[in-house]
C-alpha cells in the first residue's frame, strides 16, 4: 500500500514538471514580446559600385560560414543608384528570400518608425516660456 502512494507521488511530480516544461517552452507570449530586431546585416549599395551583382553573388556563396541570426535579414541599402544600374541586383535580390532591397530612407523608416508625426515636426523659431 505505502509502495504504491510513493509511485502515485512520484509519478504526480512527473507530470507537474512536465507539464511546467511544456509551459516554459511553448509560451505564447513570448514571441509576442520579441518585437525588436535583434540582428541583421546591411549591405551598401552605391552608385560607384559597378560589379556589386558580383559582390552580392559571393557573399551569398560564404553565407552558409555565418551565423544563421545576422542572414535572417539582409537589407541592400541603394543610394541614388541609378534604375538601369541595379536592375541585376534587384532580380538578386527578388530570388533570395532573405534579401531585402530598400532605399535609404525606408531601411531608417524601418528602424526607427515614426510614433508620432508631431515629434518629428519641431519649430525652434518659437519659444514657449
Amino acid at each position: 500500500m505505502v509502495d504504491g502512494l510513493v509511485i502515485a507521488g512520484i509519478l504526480i511530480l512527473c507530470v507537474m514538471a512536465v507539464t511546467e516544461l511544456v509551459y516554459i517552452f511553448f509560451q505564447p507570449d513570448r514571441k509576442e514580446k520579441q518585437t525588436e530586431r535583434s540582428a541583421f546585416t546591411v549591405l551598401v549599395y552605391r552608385k560607384e559600385d559597378a560589379d556589386f551583382a558580383v559582390y552580392l553573388q559571393s557573399f551569398l556563396s560564404r553565407a552558409c560560414w555565418m551565423d544563421r541570426a545576422f542572414l535572417s535579414e539582409i537589407y541592400v541599402v541603394h543610394l541614388n543608384v541609378p534604375e538601369e544600374q541595379s536592375e541585376a541586383v534587384r532580380r538578386i535580390c527578388e530570388k533570395e528570400a532573405s534579401l531585402i532591397y530598400c532605399s535609404l530612407d525606408a531601411f531608417t523608416a524601418l528602424l526607427f518608425p515614426e510614433k508620432n508625426s508631431a515629434e518629428k515636426d519641431c519649430n525652434l523659431s518659437e519659444k514657449i516660456v
